[in-house]
């Protein structure tokens, strides 16, 4: 995230395993990342599961949005 190549580029975590009761929840992600420390670029989760495919779709559809501007 450093490298000045990298400035100002959009992060998307894609939280999977989220139909596991025992998922981490966005707020502990954010946390345990230090996500709150970051101000020089917009970052975002999505909780998803690969298994039912939930929120992957939502996870592709901003970045695409991301990439297009």
């Amino acid at each position: 995230m450093q490298h000045d190549t990298l400035k100002n580029v959009p992060i998307i975590l894609l939280a999977n395993k989220q139909d596991l009761k025992e998922a981490a929840s966005e707020t502990e992600i954010s946390e345990l990342l230090n996500l709150v420390t970051i101000k020089d670029r917009e970052w975002v989760i999505f909780k998803c599961s690969a298994y039912s495919g939930a929120g992957l779709n939502e996870g592709m559809d901003w970045l695409v949005n991301k990439l297009a501007k």
